[in-house]
Parts: C-alpha cells; sequence; structure tokens
C-alpha cells in the first residue's frame, strides 16, 4: 500500500514541478509584464540612477546611506547567511 502511494506522489510531483509549475511560471511572468506594461524595462534608467545616487561625485549628507549601500548590504546578509 505505501509504495503504490510513494509511486503516486512521486509521479504527480514529477508532473507538477516539470510542466505545471514552469508553465504557470511563464503565464504569469508574461501576463504581469503586457498588464503592467513592462514596468522594469520602463523604469531602467530610473533603477540606475537611484542605484548609483551618490556615487559619482554627488554630496550625501552625513549619515545616509546610499540605495547602492543598501543593496550591498543585503546581499552581503543573505550571502552570508546562506538563505
Amino acid at each position: 500500500m505505501i509504495s503504490i502511494l510513494e509511486k503516486f506522489v512521486g509521479a504527480t510531483n514529477n508532473i507538477l514541478w516539470t510542466y505545471v509549475i514552469i508553465a504557470m511560471l511563464i503565464g504569469l511572468g508574461l501576463y504581469f509584464s503586457f498588464k503592467l506594461k513592462f514596468v522594469p524595462i520602463r523604469h531602467l534608467g530610473e533603477m540606475k540612477r537611484l542605484m548609483t545616487d551618490g556615487l559619482i561625485g554627488k554630496t550625501r549628507k552625513k549619515g545616509n546611506v546610499s540605495s547602492f549601500q543598501a543593496f550591498c548590504m543585503s546581499s552581503a546578509v543573505c550571502t552570508g547567511s546562506g538563505t
């Protein structure tokens, strides 16, 4: 009885992770890209401006953290803890 259940769960898991989930991710990615009018592409310049703000000769108030520094710190925390 257990081996039949294991085979069923294994086959279902294989189908879900091989076909269904991948199709859903691609489909939802395309749906939201069109629905939101390609926000990541349209605002690429703004993203670059925010990431480099304070790096190229611009003065910042003492004690403030730039967007790039915050990004680097959050990446280091995630990498360091392994998550």
